[in-house]
């Protein structure tokens, strides 16, 4: 069974949909999994986001789908995000790694991950569009909402950032 099988609508849309859709879903989850701070939260926003975009009469055409549907999982982490600081006991949520089969790999990735978590949202963010999500800088500007001359320059800052962070935590 699909993600798409149980959708109300008509089949054969929500399937060109999807099919549309689907070459962006990893790299949304990647995106997801940045703001949750948690694989499991991150893939049930993406569930969440692609259900939304599986039924929307506001779906684009296929050039603009990647920008969108990242926009649309941006927004639902969002609107998660502020719905458990409403309800949250201020208890940081507990992160997850899954095991990697290369320790070296694992590490690596262990330490990007904790780099991106140093900086501020808006840093993360971009850097997630733009080198996890290879997004343009017109898609990112969409996406985020500013100015593509604003991403580039926020962008640098949050690569100078992150190669701090970076060299922050090869030192300890």
């Amino acid at each position: 069974m699909t993600q798409f099988d149980s959708m109300p609508q008509n089949s054969a849309d929500a399937q060109q949909r999807y099919r549309v859709i689907a070459p962006y879903v990893a790299g949304a989850q990647v995106l997801a999994v940045q703001f949750m701070r948690c694989p499991q939260r991150g893939k049930d926003m993406v569930q969440d986001a692609l259900e939304k975009a599986l039924q929307t009469s506001h779906f684009p055409a296929a050039q603009k789908a990647k920008p969108w549907f990242l926009q649309v999982v941006r927004h639902r982490c969002l609107d998660e995000l502020r719905l458990l600081q409403r309800h949250s006991d201020d208890t940081a949520l507990a992160e997850f790694i899954a095991p990697q089969p290369d320790p070296l790999q694992a590490h690596r990735q262990n330490l990007v991950q904790q780099a991106l978590a140093l900086l501020p949202q808006e840093q993360s963010d971009l850097l997630v569009l733009r080198e996890f999500n290879d997004c343009s800088y017109a898609d990112i500007a969409m996406i985020v909402g500013i100015p593509e001359g604003t991403v580039m320059s926020r962008l640098h800052r949050a690569r100078m950032a992150m190669r701090s962070a970076l060299q922050q935590l090869g030192e300890r």
